[in-house]
This record gives C-alpha cells, structure tokens and sequence, in this order.
C-alpha cells in the first residue's frame, strides 16, 4: 500500500549521482541544511548544538598515488611492513585510509580506514592496495599505493617521516595522480 507509493516517490525525486572523490562537502551541508527545513525537523540529532561545522581544512580528502622505495634489503615481512605503515599513517592523520590500488576494486574491496581491518594480515589480500616493483614481493613495501588523507602531501609526509626514517623509506608522488588504473 502506501510504502511502495513512498518508494516510488524517493525513487522519482533521487535522481544525483555522486562520486564519492568529487562531493563537495560545503554543498553536502547545504544539502542537509535544506533538507532540515523541508523535513520541518531542525532537532534532527541530539547532539546538534555541540557539533561544529566544518572548517575549510577539515572539509577537503585528498587522493594521493605514492611510491615507496626502500634505500637498503629488508628482512621484514611486506605483511608486517604494511601494518605498521599504516598504523603510522593513521597516527599522522585519523582521516587515514588505504584505497584499493585498481579502479576497477573501488566498488567491490574496502579502503583500508581502521587499525582493526589491519590485526589479522593473513586476512588482507596486499595486491589489491599495494602494487610492488617485484612480482610476488614478500620482504619490502617498495611500490605504489594509493592514500587518501586529510592533510596534504607535504604535511603527509612530515608526519610519515619518523616511521620512513626508522624503516629506511622514501615516499614520493607518483608521477601520474590522475590517471585510471
């Protein structure tokens, strides 16, 4: 009866497309502030008065394509690597997330955005979020990655630099940020 006039009626009138890299999050508030008057509920969470809204460094994420590239042999475990360079990361920025490296994963495999996802290793297939220099890599994280953070690149990497400096890393931009994978 009248659910399915109401999930017609959402249907017909949510008719956006949205790419999660290219929404505005100034226009998503405005989206939300709107919605609030036509819903006539302006006590929609009881914390509203304690949020704050976003400030203009908080409302960008952005989307790097790196390569790390290790100055002497490793013995440690890529596995091993992986975590604690996370790990690192999300100290640095709680934003912090490891997409999956091809496009084409996006939809079907998660980022990597919580130090819980990143406690069983044998869990995580690598080759979806690191792709390195040498086939089948099992000691080093010499390769390319893709980081979605918060702050940006150079601010990124002043934080990264002690977990770089103790693993003998060194992190730069790929040459190509913007191409498909």
């Amino acid at each position: 009866g009248t659910t399915n006039t109401n999930d017609e009626e959402m249907q017909n009138t949510n008719d956006n497309n949205y790419h999660v890299d290219l929404i505005d999050l100034g226009h998503l508030e405005q989206l939300l502030e709107q919605q609030k008057v036509t819903d006539g509920n302006e006590s929609m969470s009881p914390t509203q008065d304690t949020v704050s809204p976003l400030n203009d460094q908080q409302k960008k994420v952005y989307v790097y394509r790196i390569e790390l590239y290790r100055k002497f042999n490793s013995q440690a475990s890529i596995k091993d690597l992986f975590k604690s360079f996370y790990l690192a990361f999300r100290k640095v920025d709680p934003h912090a997330a490891i997409r999956p490296f091809y496009t084409n994963d996006a939809s079907g495999i998660p980022s990597i955005s919580a130090p819980t996802q990143v406690q069983k290793m044998e869990q995580i297939d690598l080759s979806r979020y690191h792709q390195g220099f040498v086939r089948n890599q099992k000691f080093s994280l010499t390769g390319k990655m893709v980081l979605e953070s918060a702050l940006d690149f150079d601010d990124l990497g002043n934080g990264l630099t002690p977990w770089l400096q103790e693993h003998y890393y060194q992190m730069t931009l790929s040459e190509c940020q913007t191409a498909e994978l």
